[in-house]
């Protein structure tokens, strides 16, 4: 297995009640990427992403392209090496799931 990386984003604009986080999760899964997709309090959408630099890359730039009604304003993000994943999926969180990875 190559190297993993792991990747925080907040995304902010119109990004929830639109379809975000289901955007998020369908390029997820075409680029093997593990993690979730969760609604902040102040409006805003965290990502944790996990899998190889190039794939990431990817998956970010696609983020950018939301669907129809989603309108993107930045996205900041924060890289890291890993050593494992800390999941096999890539997961939607509704507001309930706190736990922290």
């Amino acid at each position: 297995m190559g190297e993993l990386y792991r990747v925080i984003m907040h995304v902010s604009g119109k990004v929830q009640g639109v379809g975000y986080r289901n955007h998020c999760k369908r390029v997820a899964i075409r680029y093997n990427i593990h993690g979730y997709a969760k609604n902040l309090s102040d409006g805003t959408v965290k990502v944790l992403a996990e899998g190889s630099l190039e794939d990431l890359d990817v998956f970010y730039g696609e983020l950018f392209n939301p669907p129809k009604d989603a309108i993107v304003r930045g996205i900041t993000r924060m890289t890291k090496e890993i050593e494992k994943p800390s999941r096999d999926d890539f997961v939607i969180k509704t507001e309930y799931q706190n736990r922290r990875y």
